[in-house]
Formats: structure tokens, C-alpha cells, sequence
């Protein structure tokens, strides 16, 4: 999925057939059908358990997980107050 060149990528069918997709009996998992953008709020064990499901697929260490969304956050929160103040003063 990660590869520059379009015509190399993994299809979705490929994608959907990868182990890490898969639950213990082997169907498609439940959390793969979940879609990636909703509004319900995650409980702090779904959260724990996407960042295992990241670990366990050797994507990145928790660790470095952790790092990526805090810095995320802090950059959602720094443009959100730069576009606050820009609207107050215009």
C-alpha cells in the first residue's frame, strides 16, 4: 500500500485478503468493515487495541505511534488557534 508507483500497489482485494485483516477464524475482522472517518468516540481500549493492531503488523512501535499523534494533535491545535485568531482579527 505504501509504494510510490500506483500500478505497484496492493489491490483491495489483496489488501482485504492479508492475515493482518483477518480475525482468528480467519474471516474479514469487524474493525476492518468499521469506517475509518465516523463520529461515534472510541473508548480508550479501541484505541489500545488499533495501536496493537499497528504493532503486531510491524507498521510502527508503540512508542513512535504514540509520538506521531501527539504530535498530530499539537499541530491540529496550533493551526485550529492560528485560524482562530486570524478570523478574530480580520
Amino acid at each position: 500500500m505504501l509504494v510510490r508507483e500506483p500500478s505497484q500497489r496492493a489491490s483491495l482485494a489483496d489488501i482485504m485478503q492479508h492475515p493482518w485483516m483477518k480475525d482468528e477464524v480467519g474471516a474479514v475482522s469487524k474493525l476492518v468493515l468499521t469506517p475509518l472517518v465516523c463520529r461515534q468516540t472510541l473508548t480508550d481500549d479501541d484505541h489500545w487495541h488499533i495501536v496493537q493492531r499497528i504493532v503486531d503488523g510491524k507498521i510502527a512501535s508503540k512508542e513512535d505511534v504514540i509520538q506521531y499523534v501527539t504530535a498530530y494533535i499539537s499541530a491540529l491545535c496550533i493551526s485550529f488557534f492560528y485560524s482562530s485568531c486570524t478570523t478574530f482579527l480580520m
